[in-house]
This record gives C-alpha cells, sequence and structure tokens, in this order.
C-alpha cells in the first residue's frame, strides 16, 4: 500500500512538471533537455529496483548543473552538493563494507539503508521541482532568470 502511494506521488509530481513546462518559454534544444530530464528520471524513479549502475543515467544533467554552479544559488548548490555527497554511498566498496560490518536485523535499519540507497533520486527530484528553471538559465545565459543569483554567488 506504502509502495502504491509513494508511486502515485511521483507520478502526480511528474504530471505536474510536465504541465508546468509547457507553459515555460524555452526553445527547441532546451525543451528536448527538459524532456530528456524528465523521462530519464522518471524512469529511474517509478522503476521497481534501482541498482547502482543505473543510477550512471543521472551523470548527464548532474554534469550539466555543475557547468551552471557559478549561476546557482546558494540553496541550489547545497541541494546539488548534498546529492552529490549521497551518491558517494552507492559506491561498490562501500555497500561491501557496510554490509559486511553491519547487521541489517531490524525494520529501522532496513529503512535508513533504504533511505541512503535512494536519497540521490529523491535528492534529484526535489532538485527538478525547486530548481527545474536553474538548469536553463545557464544555458540560455539570460541574465534576468527569477531563480538565478544575480552576482553569480
Amino acid at each position: 500500500m506504502l509502495r502504491t502511494a509513494l508511486k502515485v506521488a511521483v507520478l502526480g509530481v511528474f504530471i505536474w512538471l510536465a504541465l508546468r513546462s509547457r507553459k515555460q518559454e524555452w526553445n527547441p534544444p532546451q525543451r528536448r533537455h527538459f524532456n530528456f530530464l524528465l523521462a530519464t528520471s522518471f524512469c529511474l524513479l517509478l522503476s521497481q529496483v534501482v541498482w547502482e549502475h543505473y543510477l550512471a543515467v543521472l551523470f548527464l544533467p548532474l554534469a550539466c548543473l555543475i557547468a551552471a554552479g557559478p549561476q546557482l544559488t546558494g540553496p541550489a548548490r547545497r541541494l546539488l552538493a548534498a546529492i552529490f555527497v549521497v551518491a558517494l554511498f552507492q559506491n561498490l566498496i562501500f555497500v561491501m563494507f557496510f554490509r559486511s560490518h553491519v547487521a541489517l536485523e531490524s525494520n529501522a535499519a532496513l529503512l535508513a539503508v533504504s533511505l541512503v540507497k535512494s536519497g540521490t533520486l529523491l535528492l534529484y527530484l526535489l532538485w527538478l521541482v525547486w530548481y527545474k528553471d536553474l538548469f536553463f538559465a545557464w544555458q540560455a545565459r539570460v541574465p534576468g532568470t527569477p531563480f538565478a543569483a544575480p552576482d553569480g554567488a
């Protein structure tokens, strides 16, 4: 029941993002990039299982966000940094070390591991909701974009 509710909530977020993006006045390449970003995120967030190597798909949009670093606001940079910090816990060496040294016998421990493993995607979903306009601000180099930091800080 909880899994279904979460999937319906994620589906609702993607429908909201898709409808909201239609109101944006983006040029065709920006719209294609956003649609690709939305499609890859949608597939990852609604799949039944996400293995660590599936998260490599997030490299492209995250690389674009890194390139936009100087034009991102402080909170946007902090969320981006959090995405990368949580992504470090997807490392196979860390996973194997953790698995061999920590007993996962309680429901709370399993929930904590699940949150860490899905943290990259959950934070990325927050990025899409809160800062999607920043993704295109650096591409268009529009100085008056509402979410861009005016001084580049």
